[in-house]
């Protein structure tokens, strides 16, 4: 659960499946992004806050 001083930005799900036939879900989520500076090759840095979970959804027999 995300706390109140974060903000959900951005997230996904994917479905990967192996060479061995189990499949897992691969979560991802962006929970805060803000600037950090200006890079010196132009353009702007950022600090990004992400949140990552692996699941097995199912094995192979």
């Amino acid at each position: 659960m995300l706390t109140s001083d974060r903000e959900l930005v951005l997230g996904g799900v994917a479905r990967v499946e192996l060479a061995d036939g189990a499949v897992l879900l691969l979560k991802v989520m962006v929970v805060h992004v803000k600037e950090a500076g200006f890079s010196p090759f132009g353009g702007v840095n950022f600090d990004v806050r992400a949140v990552a979970d692996v699941t097995v959804e199912s094995l192979p027999e």
